[in-house]
């Protein structure tokens, strides 16, 4: 497993490439349903992807050195949640209103992988 094209990595489970709003990878399960049973399909281009359907990855964003230093001191404390929820089309995110990050609503062209994600970055 490794790069096949400027934006995309094949992982175990199918392909991972780089989100700008998010400033790390993201990974898409196109090779074999989840737990779940969900299971994305890709066009099989690797350099102007289609992944479908979108893409809904939510959590909690990591706690600061501030918030850490307020648990401590047993003050109440709500992590922060946050949401990447896009559409990849034709090689273009299409990041959706629900979105927590700075790109929310907008259309992004996929970006070639950081160097650090990158065969090139990874000997």
């Amino acid at each position: 497993m490794g790069q096949v094209s400027a934006y995309l990595r094949s992982v175990e489970s199918g392909f991972a490439h780089y989100c700008p709003g998010c400033e790390e990878m993201h990974y898409i399960q196109t090779k074999a349903p989840r737990a779940n049973g969900a299971q994305w399909s890709f066009n099989g281009d690797v350099d102007k992807p289609t992944f479908s359907p979108s893409m809904r990855i939510t959590g909690t964003y990591d706690i600061t050195d501030d918030e850490h230093a307020r648990i401590m001191r047993g003050e109440p404390f709500t992590p922060k949640p946050y949401c990447c929820h896009y559409v990849l089309t034709a090689g273009v995110i299409n990041y959706c209103g629900d979105c927590t990050h700075a790109l929310v609503g907008q259309s992004v062209v996929l970006p070639p992988l950081p160097r650090k994600f990158s065969d090139e970055g990874n000997p």
